[in-house]
């Protein structure tokens, strides 16, 4: 009966134990983009660079003072007013850039995208602001995205 009562309470420790390790926060992450600056100015004619290569094509971008240097993984053309383009940079920890260029009804360009990595707390956001040029802006991934 004794052995009956232990084997009981290590069982109700061990599970009181798991139920505790299971609700503490994980561990802060690195930030990856921490040297660069909080938003980088980019061209259309850079961004319009994804559009033309090819899957398995490397490709470099200039980010203002980010250099971002990778193979595309994936490039589809869903409709004619929308093209999506995801390229993997090595050098940056396998970082996913990914932009997508949408074609509006009245024929102008919006292009989406951003730079990110799950093992970084930070990564960035590409924004139009109002008189109409692109920026990537740092954004804070670790409060934003939640692992499953």
């Amino acid at each position: 009966m004794k052995t009956l009562q232990a084997g009981i309470a290590l069982l109700f420790l061990m599970f009181t134990a798991n139920a505790t390790f299971a609700q503490s926060h994980p561990e802060r992450q690195n930030a990856l983009f921490r040297g660069s600056a909080d938003r980088l100015p980019v061209t259309t004619s850079e961004l319009d660079k994804a559009f033309t290569a090819t899957k398995g094509e490397t490709i470099t971008f200039k980010f203002h003072d980010l250099l971002f240097k990778g193979e595309v993984v994936s490039s589809v053309k869903r409709y004619e007013t929308l093209h999506t383009v995801i390229v993997r940079s090595a050098s940056m920890n396998n970082s996913l850039l990914s932009i997508s260029k949408r074609i509006e009804d009245d024929m102008s360009v919006t292009y989406v995208g951003r730079i990110l990595n799950e093992k970084s707390a930070d990564g960035y956001q590409l924004v139009k602001s109002e008189e109409g040029k692109y920026n990537f802006k740092r954004i804070k991934t670790d409060e934003l995205l939640q692992d499953f």
